[in-house]
């Protein structure tokens, strides 16, 4: 009995580890066999996530992007914070198919409306955009911050000096729940009064 609960923990972080992508801060992943896929997410909620977990597919395979390095605190705004991900990627045509934010009691998982697709190749690094979620709306859009967030990819990733990166963005398309979606909307109406 002993052993089993000994091991559970091993067996546990194995699993949660082993099943994403992200890149070291401090060596180039090998651009020959993969391509490189950069991507951020402003987490505008009123308690704190320590990052958030994507699900996508591509060829029958699932892969899990987890976007929690360097948690920036944005000055100019109260309680939102930044978060940066890098992701070697076998070349394909991928969707996403859900997103969840890692917190103590977790969250439910989120899957989109409608398609929201990148491609990978080979050798190649990308940025996807910026997914700018607001929690309390269940709502999040992805978003064009190219120009401020290549800037923190450089200084973390050191290895993406000099290299060509490309912006392929996922199309502004809002990501949330029927409840989400809902509130939005009165808010929207509401602004245009």
């Amino acid at each position: 009995m002993c052993k089993k609960l000994f091991l559970f923990p091993i067996i546990l972080l194995s699993l949660l580890t082993g099943c994403t992508n992200s890149i070291s801060t401090f060596s180039a992943p090998d651009l020959n066999e993969k391509g490189i896929v950069l991507l951020s997410v402003t987490d505008r909620g009123l308690f704190a996530s320590t990052g958030v977990i994507f699900s996508v597919e591509a060829n029958q395979t699932k892969e899990r992007l987890v976007v929690k390095d360097f948690p920036i605190a944005l000055p100019t705004q109260a309680k939102v914070k930044k978060f940066f991900g890098a992701f070697a990627l076998p070349e394909g045509n991928y969707k996403f198919t859900s997103y969840r934010f890692i917190q103590t009691a977790g969250t439910p998982i989120k899957e989109p409306n409608e398609p929201l697709t990148f491609t990978v190749k080979k050798g190649e690094i990308v940025y996807i955009g910026n997914f700018d979620v607001t929690r309390f709306l269940e709502s999040g859009i992805f978003r064009d911050k190219y120009d401020e967030d290549i800037t923190t990819f450089k200084s973390e990733y050191s290895w993406l000096n000099g290299l060509n990166i490309k912006k392929e963005l996922i199309q502004p398309v809002w990501w949330s729940s029927e409840e989400g979606k809902k509130m939005r909307e009165k808010m929207e109406k509401s602004q245009n009064k």
